[in-house]
């Protein structure tokens, strides 16, 4: 606990203990510390401003990355509270917390989300504009995520894309349901196709972001065309040589004679 003027009396070495292992140098026990000598100096603007707020009258937050003399590393976060006696404040508590595995995990997650192919974007519901964007959602956009943030989709596409994405938008925010296009994107002078995904999450308050999921169906489009292609002529190539066939054959229905057969034979030859 640290006094009004801000330094602490450290009865022992000041392990600053993170389980059972010091996290930084140790001090001498004889000597007072200031708060924000306690943390390594890359981090001591911060925990003076969290002072100066507690020292106001509220609590503050900061996180620090501390590594000890034997290379292990944690990250904590640390709320510094005002200590009051009949209104005033007459101390200050600071409380820390290891947060390493939270923060490896998110930055793990993170990272999944910047390097997945498909193109992720989020917006906020109540204005439109994003919030969010991965690495593959420039190409999508056509624009690096920094000119993008903070912009309508009136101000990064095209009207006519534009008109149509917000007319999908308020489609999910007033359904709440999962919507699916596919969206043709000229890049470069080369048209991709790209199969997007909209949905919206929602609060008490109503609908919050609305979240997009764009995956480039370019290949997949143009094997399918070419498929197409390949069976329309299949289906000429074919008629044409039945419709060959037929012009040797006269067909009289019910009129069986010399040199002339019925129908139902004729199409039986056709058949084989």
């Amino acid at each position: 606990m640290a006094k009004r003027g801000g330094r602490q009396h450290i009865p022992r070495p000041p392990s600053a203990r993170l389980g059972s292992a010091p996290v930084w140098a140790e001090g001498d026990p004889k000597r007072r510390y200031r708060l924000a000598e306690l943390w390594p100096e890359e981090h001591r603007g911060e925990v003076m401003r969290a002072q100066l707020q507690a020292r106001s009258g509220q609590s503050a937050r900061f996180r620090a990355f501390l590594s000890r003399p034997d290379g292990l590393a944690r990250w904590v976060d640390t709320v510094v509270s005002p200590v009051l006696d009949g209104g005033k404040v007459t101390g200050l508590m600071a409380v820390s917390r290891d947060v390493t595995r939270e923060i490896e995990t998110q930055s793990f997650l993170d990272n999944i989300v910047e390097y997945v192919p498909a193109a992720l974007f989020a917006k906020d519901a109540r204005d439109g504009r994003y919030v969010m964007l991965n690495l593959a959602a420039e190409d999508f956009f056509g624009h690096v995520r920094e000119e993008l943030l903070g912009l309508t989709v009136e101000e990064v596409l095209p009207t006519d894309r534009a008109k149509a994405m917000l007319e999908r938008e308020r489609e999910v925010m007033a359904s709440g349901r999962v919507i699916t296009f596919e969206e043709p994107v000229e890049l470069d002078g080369v048209l991709r196709y790209y199969r997007v995904r909209l949905m919206c999450t929602f609060g008490d308050e109503g609908p919050r972001h609305i979240i997009g999921v764009s995956e480039e169906v370019t290949e997949q489009r143009r094997a399918e065309e070419a498929l197409g292609a390949l069976q329309r002529v299949g289906v000429d190539t074919a008629g044409q040589h039945l419709a060959g066939r037929r012009q040797h054959v006269v067909v009289r229905a019910g009129q069986p004679g010399d040199g002339v057969q019925q129908d139902d034979h004729v199409l039986a030859q056709l058949d084989q």
